[in-house]
């Protein structure tokens, strides 16, 4: 939604820029971009040098452009910042269970022969790997860089505690630089400490996909001896995930997950759920009645 709320004169080179950035929103077709991903689109097609003094003049460009009523508030997303509360309108007991009813939903991996889930190390990146989950139902978590001690203890007593299949499986996307590659490493091996039996797949981002895509190069800037392994195997360059092609992305995930789905079983979920939501929607419409004979 473009809405005006000042006024801005813009430099013709400003307004070519801006109109550079509408026609990469219009190819995202509807999916939000972080400003991040928008610079690496600008670097990777030719428009832009890959510097900070470039990335700060796109994000006041954007903003000044935003205001002026010229990009859409949509388009572009913060993924560092949340908003949390109690929101709505009042609404009857009956119409609480009906709005239960729209949404409920039966885990699609419940009787599945394995279960699996996929982690991204990027929290940028992911609403795009959520969309590459949503047509299995895939459970999905962004560990934010390294994972911490808590959330990875968490992580292993849940896939203990699933008994209801034989092996469990994370499928991960990270950058391509020191703690992209090694943070598998770093998983797996906190897994086995906490007694978890999981299996690891790495599917991005890898060099080739970056010989693919050729994606904006950006430069290792571990001083440990992380970054020390990485410029003697790789050398100085490394390639951030966010620069991919989100439909590529999404894409991605949804194959790497489907030998694993079973689509038969998936559809008997689904008629379960459609029946429990007709269940609790003859609740609903019959509200009145069931609460007095339940208090009769």
């Amino acid at each position: 939604m473009k809405i005006k709320y000042v006024e801005h004169n813009f430099r013709q080179k400003s307004l070519k820029k801006i109109e550079l950035v509408n026609s990469i929103i219009d190819e995202y077709e509807g999916r939000p971009l972080t400003l991040r991903q928008m610079f690496y689109q600008l670097v990777a097609r030719g428009h832009i040098e890959n510097n900070q003094k470039q990335y700060e003049r796109l994000r006041d460009l954007v903003g000044d452009a935003r205001y002026a009523g010229l990009i859409d508030w949509n388009a572009i997303e913060d993924k560092t910042r949340n908003h949390v509360g109690r929101y709505g309108k009042e609404k009857s007991p009956a119409e609480q269970i009906s709005n239960v009813a729209n949404y409920f939903c039966q885990s699609t991996w419940l009787r599945q022969p394995v279960y699996l889930e996929v982690w991204v190390e990027k929290d940028a990146m992911f609403d795009v790997v959520k969309r590459g989950c949503r047509p299995t139902g895939t459970p999905c978590f962004s560990c934010r860089g390294y994972c911490s001690a808590s959330e990875l203890w968490r992580a292993a007593n849940h896939f203990i505690n699933r008994n209801d299949c034989k092996e469990r499986h994370i499928i991960y996307l990270g950058d391509h630089d020191a703690g992209g590659l090694q943070m598998p490493e770093y998983i797996a091996e906190k897994m086995k400490l906490f007694g978890a039996k999981v299996e690891l797949h790495r599917i991005a981002l890898t060099m080739e996909q970056i010989q693919k895509f050729n994606p904006p190069p950006s430069f290792t800037k571990e001083k440990d001896q992380r970054g020390e392994w990485y410029k003697k195997n790789f050398g100085e360059k490394c390639w951030e995930l966010d620069a991919l092609p989100p439909g590529y992305v999404e894409q991605l995930v949804d194959s790497a997950i489907r030998p694993y789905f079973d689509e038969k079983i998936y559809s008997e979920i689904l008629a379960l759920e459609a029946e429990q939501r007709r269940e609790l929607q003859l609740v609903s419409d019959n509200y009145a009645d069931v609460i007095a004979y339940l208090q009769s």
